[in-house]
């Protein structure tokens, strides 16, 4: 009896709290509550940072191609404006006869925008726009290029005849800078000049470019003879116009390169010298015909946008055109401006 009571006390002594007994209860729904509702917002946290680096990526990113993109499109824009009407040493290329055109006629195939250089710059308003949609001006710029570092007259030319470059290997600098049958050119020295279309189908080896009144050629005769210093150029007409949100360069009816995407605008001011000093005294976007060979500058601007649309948390205006526009999406908006002095009408 002594045993059992001795036993009985001891098993409870070991079931009293404090006497080496290990509590195995674990959390109860108060403390677990609170640990979920913690873990919740930590995480929640490290969400919204994760978000915030992703949104601040998507915008730089974005911001980098708006930036790249503008001034490509300055660069390319301005580099090919700056050469405007250059026609050698004639001071420019709408004083040069038109072997193509006459006052009441024009050759077969005849190209109104491209074959007719009677002005170097033809500009054109866009039609009016309520914003947000941005107007989207449009300009044609012609000129003459060298033939590789410059092709010369071999000898005196009769005004009827076919003209004879001067160059030691004529396969080599007309074959690389892609002289071929019915190409337009130009022969020129300080005092005239004339536009026609090349006839000859063996330019490339023989340097003979030839005006046979044929195809857009109404005739053979130049308006002079030229003589051993006059230059030969090919020729060039650019037509910068913006096209279901691209901006593209074509060169004929059938020939465009796109430069630019996701323009929204496009407006141009031309530089008009109104008293002969050969600076500018007025900004307009429409030119009289009878000026537009005063035009000594061009000022545009481009509105760009980004590709992808929520980059914002809401809409931002900004300024286009001297108008604040504001956009009805969450894009990146950037305006790129530049002015071009024409350096072959202030020299």
């Amino acid at each position: 009896m002594k045993q059992n009571s001795f036993k009985k006390q001891n098993s409870k002594r070991n079931l009293m709290p404090g006497a080496g007994f290990i509590n195995n209860q674990g959390f109860n729904l108060v403390e677990l509550m609170i640990a979920l509702t913690l873990g919740l917002i930590v995480s929640l946290g490290i969400m919204q940072v994760l978000i915030n680096i992703t949104n601040s990526y998507r915008q730089q990113t974005a911001l980098n191609h708006l930036n790249e993109s503008g001034q490509y499109a300055l660069s390319y824009l301005s580099r090919d404006l700056r050469d405007v009407g250059f026609a050698g040493c004639l001071s420019d290329i709408g004083k040069a006869s038109n072997l193509m055109k006459t006052a009441t006629s024009t050759g077969t195939g005849f190209d109104t925008i491209y074959d007719d250089f009677s002005q170097a710059i033809i500009g054109t308003q866009g039609a009016n726009t309520t914003l947000p949609v941005l107007p989207k001006d449009s300009i044609i710029i012609k000129g003459a290029n060298l033939i590789g570092s410059g092709a010369f007259l071999n000898s005196s030319t009769a005004a009827n005849a076919s003209l004879t470059l001067y160059t030691g290997s004529p396969a080599a600098i007309f074959t690389s800078n892609g002289l071929s049958q019915n190409q337009l050119l130009l022969v020129s020295d300080c005092q005239n000049g004339d536009i026609f279309q090349q006839t000859s189908s063996s330019i490339a080896t023989d340097g003979i470019a030839a005006h046979a009144q044929t195809g857009k050629n109404l005739s053979n005769t130049l308006s002079a003879s030229y003589g051993s210093m006059a230059n030969i150029y090919t020729l060039y007409a650019h037509q910068y116009s913006v096209n279901n949100g691209e901006l593209v360069r074509s060169s004929s009816a059938s020939n465009s390169q796109t430069i630019l995407s996701n323009v929204d605008g496009f407006v141009i001011y031309y530089g008009v010298d109104t008293d002969g000093d050969r600076s500018v005294n007025q900004y307009t976007r429409t030119v009289a015909a009878t000026n537009l060979s005063k035009i000594v500058s061009i000022r545009f601007e481009l509105a760009l946008s980004s590709t992808e649309d929520n980059l914002l948390p809401a809409s931002q205006a900004y300024t286009f055109d001297n108008q604040t526009v504001t956009p009805t999406d969450k894009k990146l908006h950037r305006v790129y401006q530049q002015t071009v002095a024409l350096k072959n009408r202030i020299r």
